[in-house]
């Protein structure tokens, strides 16, 4: 064996350097280009022209990312770390600036500073890599880049999401292993050729390059039935929502927090009505006593809703995959029984509840949904009877 034979997580020599001179040279050249962009947002609503967020690096130590800010402001209190393709909160100028990635500039300023490097793993939030299993974590022994091959690849993921009813779910279990794996398989045959071909796919937009430089990651999730949105009579009503809400965040978006404007109120007024009409037609309303459970219970709105349709609070019972989630649950619904856990998995039997919800657990509104599968939305019950016999395929 040659005795400077590198072990596969470990970088090539001169990464570092190419990292320094193209992060260095790059924020020279581009300064000018940088200022303007820096203006452009400023004058579209007069907010910070940066966006600083942690993530988590090389060793699992935590940093701050530099971004041109493309969300309204406070974006990150008012919804989920996941963006999709027709997210609200985005700006009109922010949606130019992700079609052409140019939001991503300022981490060249991370890159410089040895935090990130140009190619490597895109540095997730802490509450993503919370949920890496021992051998996930591999992949923070790598420094994380501001391109890689899975960002080429999955260049749809924003749609993926948008698509999914129930895209955290789907970011977890699909899209955040596969980019793991990726990663750590770019980063056995990475070399300074291999970077040099990942940057140039990047800038010219082509992820085709990859394959002529040899590259081969694996093939990316792509969309499958259980992200498709699914056609349903609940959709033409919820179509009609979300274009009203458009209509009104276009304009809230700009002037006001997100959460405070009447285009929010209004989308959550009119879904919350929609949500009680079809509880009161399936005859769970009005309540006559018994236990609920919601499965995907996200910050509870959902429980909270029942809770003011005269559901005792001690009766309502929710389970979600995210911590900082059912956290927020649990604030909003003191009393409540809130936990943690997968809905493959949950701690109860089957005839304990006179009802079993299943509700989108999207932030956006998909409208309520009749009987579906695993891996679907949609609110679902049934009284004692049926429970006892149907709960095994809610979830």
């Amino acid at each position: 064996m040659r005795s400077d034979a590198r072990l596969p997580l470990t970088p090539y020599r001169g990464k570092r350097l190419l990292d320094v001179a193209a992060a260095g040279g790059g924020l020279l050249i581009l300064s000018p280009f940088l200022l303007l962009l820096a203006l452009l947002i400023r004058w579209s609503d007069h907010g910070p022209a940066l966006f600083r967020q942690r993530r988590v690096g090389l060793g699992g130590r935590e940093f701050r990312i530099w971004k041109f800010r493309t969300m309204i402001q406070d974006a990150d209190r008012l919804g989920s770390a996941l963006t999709g393709h027709r997210d609200p909160r985005i700006t009109p100028v922010g949606r130019w600036l992700r079609r052409f990635k140019l939001d991503e500039l300022p981490q060249l300023v991370n890159v410089l500073r040895g935090e990130m490097s140009l190619v490597g793993p895109r540095p997730e939030v802490p509450k993503y890599v919370a949920t890496y299993s021992l051998a996930d974590r591999a992949v923070l022994d790598l420094r994380p880049g501001l391109t890689d091959p899975t960002s080429l690849l999955l260049w749809n993921e924003a749609e993926l999401l948008a698509a999914s009813p129930t895209p955290e779910l789907l970011y977890v279990r699909r899209l955040l292993p596969w980019k793991i794996a990726a990663a750590l398989r770019y980063a056995g045959q990475a070399s300074l050729a291999s970077d040099v071909a990942v940057v140039a796919a990047t800038i010219l937009g082509r992820p085709g390059l990859l394959r002529l430089a040899g590259i081969d990651v694996g093939p990316p999730p792509r969309r499958t039935s259980a992200c498709r949105r699914r056609t349903n009579d609940g959709l033409d009503e919820a179509a009609r929502l979300r274009a009203v809400y458009a209509q009104y965040a276009q304009d809230d978006a700009v002037r006001s927090r997100w959460g405070d404007s009447p285009g929010n109120r209004l989308m959550l007024e009119e879904r919350d009505a929609a949500v009680a009409g079809l509880l009161r037609k399936a005859g769970w309303l009005p309540y006559r006593g018994g236990r609920v459970l919601e499965v995907g219970c996200g910050a509870g709105r959902n429980l909270a809703l029942l809770a003011s349709l005269g559901v005792p609070v001690t009766a309502l019972h929710g389970v979600d995959l995210m911590p900082d989630r059912v956290a927020q649950a649990r604030t909003r619904l003191p009393g409540a029984w809130l936990e943690c856990a997968d809905a493959t998995a949950l701690p109860f039997e089957a005839g304990e509840f006179e009802v079993v919800l299943l509700f989108t657990v999207m932030s956006s509104i998909l409208g309520p949904r009749r009987r579906s599968t695993a891996g679907g939305g949609g609110a679902t019950g049934d009284p004692a009877g049926r429970a006892r016999r149907r709960r095994r395929g809610l979830v």
